[in-house]
């Protein structure tokens, strides 16, 4: 495995850890100066893992970044798989960019032409699993990402989405108050993806209430989610076919019946 690609899934994991442990400790009596620490470093190892995805001699942008760039950006931003409207609508709200769901219909077809030519890519954007380990429609992932996140269960696009919202309410927070165009954009991006959370209408967005809508609707279904998504993870780390892994087993046709 090259070593980028080896760094980058281990700051994935680590990234993962805290989220984890952001999880466990919201609700409970924590301290909160060691909730403040654990956050940051979460911060901080997301534009690391960021940072670390974007192609080489992508860290300061002359022209126009590419498609591909941009998706890796919004992706580790996000920290979860995402739809492609989703995907361009975060990334021209926080990059600036121009970036179109209709620029991402032929990516996966061709990241995967990238493993099939032996590159050395360290980062591919792939599609999410069924539990079957088929390819499944709409959702676009990191090949970094540890297999069970990578799996779309029943319950796994809503708690994606839920996941999503959350970075994004934490990015609002954390903007300056001066940076209005961002603050919009952002504030845009919430109401028109996030009108069944309660905290998030067009009278304003209150981002307390949001939060706890969230973390409420995720704990009736994250674990049963996540069960669920490991379970099929654990096959799929048995997979001996590295594209099969990160791009789901083909489908094969069946004839059903024939001439009697």
């Amino acid at each position: 495995m090259p070593e980028e690609h080896s760094t980058s899934a281990d700051l994935a994991r680590a990234v993962e850890e805290l989220q984890r442990a952001l999880a466990r400790a919201r609700g409970q009596d924590i301290d909160a100066t060691l909730l403040g620490a654990v956050d940051n470093s979460l911060t901080e190892a997301r534009n690391t893992v960021r940072e670390l995805a974007r192609p080489a001699g992508t860290g300061t942008r002359i022209g126009k970044a590419s498609v591909r760039s941009q998706v890796i950006e919004a992706l580790t931003d996000l920290g979860v798989p995402t739809s492609a409207a989703l995907i361009a609508a975060y990334h021209r709200a926080v990059f600036d960019s121009e970036l179109h769901p209709r620029g991402l219909t032929s990516l996966r077809r061709d990241e995967a032409r990238t493993l099939d030519s032996s590159s050395s890519t360290p980062v591919l954007v792939v599609p999410t699993l069924t539990p079957q380990l088929a390819p499944a429609r709409g959702l676009f992932a990191l090949s970094t990402w540890p297999g069970w996140l990578r799996i779309t269960g029943v319950y796994s696009e809503r708690v994606n989405h839920l996941h999503a919202v959350r970075r994004m309410l934490d990015y609002l927070q954390n903007l300056p108050d001066a940076d209005e165009q961002h603050r919009a954009a952002i504030t845009s991006v919430l109401l028109n993806f996030g009108q069944s959370i309660d905290g998030l209408s067009f009278s304003g967005i209150d981002v307390a209430a949001a939060r706890a809508t969230v973390d409420h609707q995720l704990a009736l279904i994250e674990g049963k989610d996540r069960a669920d998504r490991e379970s099929a993870a654990e096959r799929l780390a048995k997979e001996p076919d590295i594209t099969a892994q990160l791009f789901g087993k083909k489908r094969t046709l069946r004839v059903v019946g024939g001439e009697k």
